[in-house]
């Protein structure tokens, strides 16, 4: 039986440097481009950053910049504007008067700006002993003795900042007493009320709580 073979066709490629396709040629003179002149970078302003400086928009959005730190919704705090800056000086005669309540007394102290004490009193030295202390007609008292004492020194400063600490009775027993007919005088110094109460974030472990 015969058996039938067909011839491979083989594909010969042209060879040697004439085969290739010429895609470099020499660049005459005439086809360099030109060199660009050198350029001094021009300095940008703040309208520059903004998009351009003869830019009508960035001028407004300066201008609409400027007239919303002038309004009342945003005030601007500087030099003699601040209310407690060192503009003004208030901050710098600032008293203070610190009232420290806890569940078994409270204390009284007003002091300078610079923490020097003047008069500190406390419900002991109005008489009262022992538990009685801690009681919210002790904390009334030593309020109206501490402003009745203030007002014979003429101890009535221009500047006042009232600080509370801790939340016994005294408290608001020293409130009610401030903002009753005995510190009509010394609330009108009031500039500032501040709460200097001390926050536990972690620490030791609690004593527990008392169940009778």
């Amino acid at each position: 039986m015969a058996t039938l073979r067909t011839p491979l066709l083989r594909l010969s490629l042209p060879r040697g440097p004439a085969a290739a396709p010429r895609i470099f040629h020499r660049l005459n003179s005439s086809d360099t481009p030109p060199t660009p002149p050198p350029t001094t970078p021009q300095p940008r302003t703040l309208e520059g950053f903004l998009g351009g400086d003869s830019s009508a928009l960035s001028r407004t959005r300066i201008q609409r910049a400027t007239a919303a730190a002038e309004t009342p919704e945003f005030p601007s705090f500087t030099g003699s504007d601040s209310f407690l800056g060192s503009g003004t000086g208030i901050e710098d005669n600032l008293h203070h008067l610190n009232v420290y309540a806890t569940k078994h007394n409270t204390h009284i102290t007003f002091t300078k700006p610079n923490k020097d004490v003047i008069l500190t009193l406390s419900c002991g030295n109005v008489g009262f002993k022992k538990a009685n202390r801690g009681t919210f007609e002790a904390a009334y008292q030593l309020a109206s003795v501490m402003f009745s004492r203030m007002e014979e020194r003429g101890l009535r400063p221009k500047h006042l900042e009232v600080v509370y600490r801790d939340f016994g009775p005294g408290r608001d027993a020293f409130t009610k007493v401030l903002l009753g007919k005995e510190g009509k005088s010394i609330r009108e110094s009031v500039v500032r009320v501040t709460d200097a109460s001390r926050l536990k974030f972690g620490g030791t472990r609690s004593r527990a709580i008392r169940r009778l």
